[in-house]
């Protein structure tokens, strides 16, 4: 059947690899996610009802093929089990597991057409080349417009996003697309494709994506290298490939040479320190594995990690604006959500195909295009151990067709033919992840509205979009901020106290852990008077997001207002504030004043006058506060006794008034100043 009706679906991969990843939607939050899958799962309806509906016979699909689709699938029922025990935001897992089954289902129709036979490699590379030169325009274009706006700067990589949203998500496409752009031109012997090749490259350099250039290395000493052992002895084109082995590994010698003995590469540094990601990285992955460890065999559910990683503190790691949505990291990503032994299934379907490719580029030396597939899933695996393309549906698309065609290629006596009852369950399966899709759509777009409406302080319209998202495919944001919470805020700033207690509640409900709401629902019962009851929330806050500057000044208040001025102000200490924050500020100004009180009682009872010049100054000087508070925080002691450590270092060294320093130093027990 594959090669009578071939051309009939050409028109689908024109549209999984050129049309979906350029597509763009402006009106939800992520423009660039889930209206990609609801277009695939329609494609797909429709290939299906051409595939089955038709009267030629369905074509016998190999064991290979089977072997692969049921490791896969058996990963993913799997997957099945951390969600049922958990109960962790099921609203995103469900779109996830049903995203996850359709990947096969996707790889099987593409059997069963024959848009992956070996005669139509060519025409799959050209496409592709197609997507890499249209995103490498766009990109180009935006990198212009942001240069010409601000001047050039490394930071002006961030504007390289194509339709991706993202520089590091373009970078990866880009690599993705790159073999099959270099396939293009080795088949066509067309100049096009090699400027595809060359630009693709420079934009990945522009990029500065370190998991991407990674990546690029890697895939290239493995695919060449692999190319010069396979072909030692058949050939001299062996020698080509060793030529770009080395020219990869002086490249890449040179490259580290220069970041680290010039001052562009110098910059370069401090623009990657600046931005801090090696720390952010270590840090969520500290967290993910500590789901690991308490949740190892079925992991903790799929779209949980976003809510379960806020318990191990790293909310603050950007200033409590930042929630990371996954670990950056695909492989804890699926230890963490779906535990070992489905790890361990979905590593094996992987592996298989892998050694399948390896078997097909041993058995056809000379066949340029395996090298290339060999390319883009070694590069996929490098830069999936640093971001999340496990969640991007241009790369799941891409995947299918890397394997798809190493499937195709399988052709061994004994095979399977899948009955007609199949396609009911295909069927079943992409219409269900179609409707789910289409309504996390509508609920994104409604989202959208209602963050708009509310930077227009325009409340009742935010109401009113926040009340049409549907919650049962769509909780949480994409900052794992409960939609409740958005609703009691608009309540709270009614000054309706207790529907914005409810609200706030149904926040915890979704996301035990977020601090917002943990904070919001103390303020709420303070309100009411329930001092304990507030402390209990702002404690929890802080334990989930230490420095939570709403918790912090909080209980800061509350520890004041019952005269401990010593523990209101270990809390003020902690709170990781600044000086742009008038509240913050006015705190700080009745602590000083509170704790340099007792000191000026003494300097005016002895006469010390020192003591006292020092006190006023500390008294107008809003930064030398902060610092002594962060100062008190880093070294765990009383901010009382920093106050006096801080005066007297000033009196004994800048003044040099030893013996006052020294009487006080002793008096007190201070340590050494």
């Amino acid at each position: 059947m594959a090669d009578n009706t071939t051309k009939r679906f050409d028109i689908f991969n024109y549209l999984w690899l050129l049309v979906i990843p350029l597509s763009y939607n402006f009106w939800a939050t992520d423009p660039a996610l889930y209206h990609k899958f609801l277009l695939i799962d329609i494609s797909l309806l429709a290939l299906l009802g051409m595939l089955f509906t038709g009267k030629n016979k369905l074509p016998a699909l190999s064991r290979q093929a089977g072997i692969f689709m049921g490791l896969y699938t058996a990963s993913v029922l799997l997957a099945l089990a951390g969600m049922q025990i958990y109960q962790v935001n099921n609203a995103d897992g469900w779109f996830v597991w049903l995203h996850l089954m359709v990947f096969p289902v996707f790889v099987l129709l593409l059997l069963m057409a024959g848009n992956t036979a070996e005669k139509n490699t060519v025409n799959i590379a050209v496409i592709i080349s197609w997507l890499a030169g249209i995103s490498v325009l766009v990109a180009a274009v935006q990198y212009a417009i942001e240069i010409s706006a601000n001047g050039w700067s490394l930071a002006a990589a961030d504007a390289l996003k194509a339709s991706y949203t993202h520089k590091n998500i373009f970078a990866e496409v880009m690599l993705l697309t790159l073999p099959f752009a270099f396939y293009a031109f080795t088949a066509t012997r067309k100049k096009m494709y090699l400027l595809v090749v060359a630009a693709t490259l420079l934009f990945i350099g522009l990029s500065l994506s370190r998991a991407v250039l990674s990546g690029l290395v890697v895939a290239a000493l493995l695919s060449a290298g692999t190319y010069v052992v396979a072909n030692f002895k058949q050939s001299f084109s062996w020698r080509y490939a060793l030529f770009i082995i080395i020219a990869v590994t002086v490249v890449t010698a040179g490259a580290y040479g220069f970041v680290n003995h010039t001052a562009y590469g110098r910059g370069l540094m401090s623009f990657y320190n600046y931005r801090n990601t090696i720390h952010e990285r270590q840090n969520i992955w500290h967290a993910t594995v500590q789901l690991i460890k308490t949740h190892p065999f079925f992991g903790i559910g799929l779209g949980a990690w976003k809510v379960l990683n806020l318990q191990y503190s790293v909310l603050g790691l950007r200033n409590y604006v930042t929630f990371f949505q996954q670990p950056h990291n695909d492989f804890l990503w699926i230890l963490s959500e779906q535990g070992i032994i489905s790890f361990v299934l979905l590593a094996a379907a992987w592996l298989y195909l892998a050694a399948l490719l390896f078997i097909r580029i041993f058995r056809k030396p000379a066949v340029v295009f395996n090298y290339c597939l060999l390319f883009a899933l070694t590069g996929y695996l490098v830069y999936a151990n640093f971001s999340f393309p496990r969640e991007r549906a241009e790369h799941g698309i891409i995947l299918a067709f890397i394997a798809a065609f190493i499937l195709s290629d399988s052709k061994p006596a004994s095979s399977f033919a899948l009955p007609r009852f199949t396609g009911f369950a295909f069927a079943l399966l992409l219409t269900v992840a179609a409707w789910w899709a289409g309504n996390k759509i509508m609920s994104q777009v409604y989202m959208r509205n209602a963050l708009e409406y509310r930077a227009e302080n325009d409340l009742q319209q935010e109401f009113s979009a926040l009340q049409k998202i549907n919650s049962t495919y769509y909780t949480l944001d994409g900052t794992a901020t409960p939609v409740s919470w958005y609703r009691g805020m608009v309540y709270y700033m009614q000054h309706n106290n207790a529907a914005a207690l409810a609200e706030f509640k149904e926040a915890l409900r979704y996301n035990p852990y977020h601090a917002y709401s943990l904070a919001n629902v103390g303020t709420c019962i303070s309100a009411a008077g329930d001092n304990e009851g507030t402390q209990q929330y702002f404690r929890q806050a802080l334990a989930y997001a230490p420095g939570f500057p709403d918790a912090a000044l909080n209980m800061c208040a509350i520890k004041f207002n019952k005269g401990q001025v010593d523990s209101a102000a270990w809390y003020l200490s902690m709170a990781n504030d600044s000086l742009s924050d008038t509240r913050y500020v006015q705190f700080l100004q009745v602590l000083t004043n509170a704790l340099v009180k007792p000191i000026m009682d003494s300097a005016a009872l002895y006469a010390e006058t020192p003591l006292a010049d020092n006190c006023h100054s500390l008294l107008t000087h809003p930064q030398w506060q902060m610092d002594l508070f962060k100062k008190a925080f880093k070294h765990k002691r009383p901010v009382s006794q920093q106050v006096w450590m801080d005066i007297l270092w000033i009196i004994k060294y800048r003044e040099k008034k030893l013996y006052i320093a020294d009487k006080y130093k002793k008096s007190l027990s201070l340590p050494p100043i």
